[in-house]
């Protein structure tokens, strides 16, 4: 097995060296962001009295409202 494994096996070796770990870092702590904000708009929205978004609405209503923002939204720190 280990005599015609070495080509594989070096191929495997060099590709791990070269995995980013910062794109599961970061797309982690993205998931955890999305999860605290849902936790804040149930807890605040049931503060007030209103009837919280499911999970699911939440995340639509979020990405559509991300997907609206334009240049004007941001500021101009440059």
């Amino acid at each position: 097995f280990n005599k015609y494994m070495g080509g594989v096996d070096s191929h495997d070796q060099l590709r791990l060296q070269r995995y980013k770990y910062y794109k599961t870092v970061f797309y982690g702590l993205l998931y955890i962001a999305v999860i605290n904000a849902f936790i804040t708009h149930r807890e605040y929205t049931k503060l007030v009295g209103g009837k919280p978004l499911s999970q699911a609405d939440f995340r639509i209503q979020l990405h559509e409202e991300l997907l609206a923002l334009g240049d004007d939204d941001f500021l101009d720190t440059v």
